[in-house]
């Protein structure tokens, strides 16, 4: 190899790994504008806007890259189907758990439940993708499982007769996050069984049916909107980068970035989350949060480490 082909690979990886990063962080902030903005425009039509517009761009962008529909159609319709399904599950469980958490303090839980899906994946790989594990799954699982523990039990009392009030009382969030959770491990296992010859991304067609129903479930909620510069702003933000160049950054990094690199870093977006989140929207960060937000990540690594092919 030459030494510009050896300079080109090396720009090549330079960048992928570069993007793969710039996702994870504005992957990070995904959260905390999403209950911002769910607090000024209401839950369902601030998540209409932001998955109607993200969509149309990502999918503007698809239909230019490869100059038609016809990469769509190449994926079998059982993929776009089960799939697609499980997308707009996951995203419409998760954007109402944020929007409809008890307060901001909640959204911070809500969003550790939902990094959940980070073991579940892996848990899910073994009966889906005929992968095999060693015993290390059962404690990775475990201490996956004491993070909802810590998280639904506010205020650092675990007791169960506490933690069972909490869910009584502000419950339908941490079940929605915990389902939306489920549903993405599901989809992430399912997308690649599934898939079939086709490499395309099909994830602008998703979002823009996840779009498409919140749009709908506008209709039948009456919500009060606040419209501002600040919204506006907030709403292309969120609809740009997260959304759209979120998904088509993470791509190019899984192409062109060291695989192992970009992957292992993606254990951080929970630390990233949580405190992008808490400085955002103005939530003390509590030892009980942090411990969470280890025990996931731990808990994650450990399930990973567990599965084999």
């Amino acid at each position: 190899m030459s030494e510009q082909q050896q300079t080109s690979v090396s720009d090549s990886h330079f960048t992928g790994n570069f993007l793969g990063i710039f996702s994870i962080l504005i992957w990070g902030s995904v959260i905390a504008f999403s209950r911002s903005l769910a607090e000024d425009l209401g839950t369902f039509t601030s998540g209409a806007c932001i998955f109607l517009l993200g969509g149309a761009i990502a999918t503007s962008h698809f239909i230019l890259k490869h100059k038609g529909l016809r990469k769509l159609f190449e994926h079998p319709p059982r993929h776009l189907l089960i799939c697609g399904s499980l997308f707009i599950l996951y995203e419409v469980a998760f954007y109402t758990a944020i929007g409809h958490a008890h307060n901001r303090q909640q959204v911070i839980e809500i969003g550790l439940i939902n990094y959940l899906w980070i073991s579940f994946t892996l848990v899910f790989s073994i009966p889906i993708l005929k992968k095999k594990a060693s015993p290390w799954l059962v404690p990775g699982i475990l201490l996956s499982l004491v993070s909802i523990a810590m998280t639904a039990a506010q205020g650092g009392n675990y007791s169960l007769a506490e933690l069972k009030s909490n869910v009584m009382q502000h419950g339908m969030p941490y079940l929605l996050a915990f389902a939306a959770a489920v549903a993405w491990a599901l989809y992430s296992n399912l997308n690649r069984s599934l898939a079939g010859n086709s490499h395309a991304s099909v994830v602008p067609f998703f979002l823009l049916g996840t779009g498409l129903v919140l749009a709908v479930f506008t209709l039948f909620v009456r919500e009060h909107s606040v419209w501002n510069r600040s919204v506006v702003m907030q709403l292309l933000y969120t609809a740009v980068f997260p959304i759209t160049l979120g998904y088509v950054f993470w791509d190019i990094a899984m192409r062109r970035g060291n695989l192992v690199l970009v992957t292992s870093l993606s254990y951080s977006i929970p630390i990233v989350s949580t405190i992008i989140s808490g400085i955002f929207l103005g939530v003390a960060l509590t030892a009980t949060i942090w411990v969470a937000c280890v025990l996931v990540i731990a808990g994650g690594a450990i399930c990973r480490f567990s599965i084999k092919d």
